[in-house]
């Protein structure tokens, strides 16, 4: 995690500092980032990480599509926690059902390294890094009580520089890796299912499916799905399974007499 160590010496604060402003040579008197805009870490439902900043020292973190997060367990449970330098200011991101949110910072003045964790439902004992890890980076910061040294491996350090803001890309909202596609009411699986039959099965289909085995199999989808229901007059499966259980018990040689009598034509 994020790692920021004051350092003691005068002649090892002016060797980084020196190679500070060599590897990372801003434009004058606009704030930057160092080293740059982060990525989030690699891996499904990690989604999009920025950081944008606004003129007086505000700084804002988002989250983009982190599903990963959603519906996660543990201190970090759907959302990701910010830091500001090193415990100075702590945010949550209660993140949104699409893996989203920011974080606010400021106003003020202040020149600091940003660091975060995330819950995890890939690991739900440990969190996850908001950002990916880097190379080590040091440089000079100021927490408000001064200038210090820093050396950070997985945080962004943001330069407040009196001069124009840094703009977030605009990322997409990705879409959720973990969503499941709905499942399909089975009284409209059985036709379906008997309708994959190989070819050359006409007529055995036709038999099977105006045979009271086809019959008896809407009718225990409609028993199972009245059972499972907490409103059945209201629920969309049990109708499905009536109307089914109707059309089959009046097309009993499935020549299509019912069909849609009841369930009425699919909206195209």
């Amino acid at each position: 995690m994020n790692e920021i160590r004051r350092l003691s010496t005068a002649a090892t604060g002016a060797l980084i500092a020196g190679a500070f402003g060599i590897l990372c040579a801003p434009q004058a008197g606009a704030d930057y980032l160092v080293p740059g805009q982060p990525v989030p870490p690699p891996g499904d439902g990690m989604g999009h990480v920025s950081i944008s900043t606004e003129p007086g020292g505000v700084v804002h973190v988002n989250v983009i599509g982190r599903h990963d997060a959603v519906n996660s367990v543990g201190p970090y449970a759907n959302g990701c926690s910010v830091q500001l330098g090193e415990k100075i200011e702590e945010r949550f991101i209660l993140l949104d059902n699409t893996g989203s949110g920011t974080a606010t910072f400021g106003p003020g003045e202040r020149s600091a390294p940003f660091d975060g964790w995330c819950g995890s439902k890939r690991t739900p004992a440990a969190p996850t890094d908001l950002f990916a890890p880097h190379d080590e980076v040091c440089g000079t910061g100021d927490d408000g009580d001064g200038p210090y040294e820093y050396c950070i491996t997985t945080g962004t350090m943001v330069v407040i520089d009196g001069g124009p803001p840094v703009s977030a890309p605009d990322f997409p909202k990705p879409a959720d890796p973990y969503a499941q596609e709905p499942t399909q009411n089975c009284a409209e699986q059985i036709p379906n299912s008997l309708d994959r039959l190989p070819p050359g099965t006409e007529l055995a289909l036709t038999r099977l499916k105006g045979s009271a085995f086809g019959l008896y199999l809407q009718v225990a989808c409609a028993l199972v799905n009245v059972a499972a229901s907490e409103d059945p007059l209201n629920d969309p499966n049990v109708f499905t399974s009536a109307c089914k259980l109707l059309e089959s018990a009046t097309d009993p040689l499935s020549i299509g007499a019912s069909k849609d009598f009841f369930c009425g034509k699919p909206v195209s």
